[in-house]
Order: structure tokens, then C-alpha cells, then sequence
């Protein structure tokens, strides 16, 4: 009885198989070209960002939106944002506060 039970499941599962057989080997089959078309695609993904990055127009976006990062330190940072005036702002610290703990910033 069990070893009738085992066969079935057995038969089955083989049918089972040979059914998906054809997809397996459609995967294995056309995998190298598969990756081919994927690292292509991300070498154009790359390019495509390299593109919009370089645009005139992102450079203002990205601008605009480091001036209104700055926030109500936009004024002390105008002259140099690597001065310590501008880094203690950003920080929300005073500035003997933030060259105690950063002493080599222009300005400390």
C-alpha cells in the first residue's frame, strides 16, 4: 500500500517536472544573454544619470535646493560655508562650542 502510494506520488512528481522542464530550460538556456542585456542596461542607466546630472537644469535645482537647506544660515554662509561661522549655524551651535570639538576649521 505504501510503496503503490510512493509510486503515484512518484509519477506525479515527474510529470510534475517534465511540465516545467521547458520554462527551467528556457531560464538556463538564455541566461548568458540575460545578463548581457542586464549589465547593458545598467551601463545606459549610469550614462542616462551621468546625462541628467551634468544638465544645467539639475545644477540650479540642486543649488536652490542647497540654499534653502541652509536655511536662516544662508547669509553667514554666503561668504564661505567652510568657515567656522557658517559650520556652527548649520550646527545649531555657538561657535567656541563647535571649534572645541572641530579645531582645525578655518576661523577657530
Amino acid at each position: 500500500e505504501d510503496l503503490a502510494k510512493t509510486e503515484v506520488e512518484l509519477a506525479a512528481l515527474e510529470a510534475y517536472l517534465l511540465k516545467i522542464k521547458p520554462g527551467c530550460d528556457f531560464i538556463t538556456e538564455n541566461l548568458d544573454g540575460r545578463i548581457t542585456a542586464r549589465v547593458k542596461e545598467s551601463q545606459s542607466l549610469k550614462d542616462a544619470t551621468a546625462l541628467l546630472k551634468g544638465s544645467s537644469v539639475y545644477k540650479q535645482a540642486m543649488e536652490e535646493q542647497h540654499q534653502e537647506d541652509l536655511g536662516e544660515c544662508k547669509g553667514i554662509c554666503e561668504t564661505s560655508e567652510d568657515h567656522v561661522d557658517c559650520k556652527a549655524c548649520i550646527g545649531k551651535t555657538s561657535v567656541p562650542g563647535y571649534c572645541a570639538s572641530h579645531p582645525a576649521t578655518a576661523g577657530c
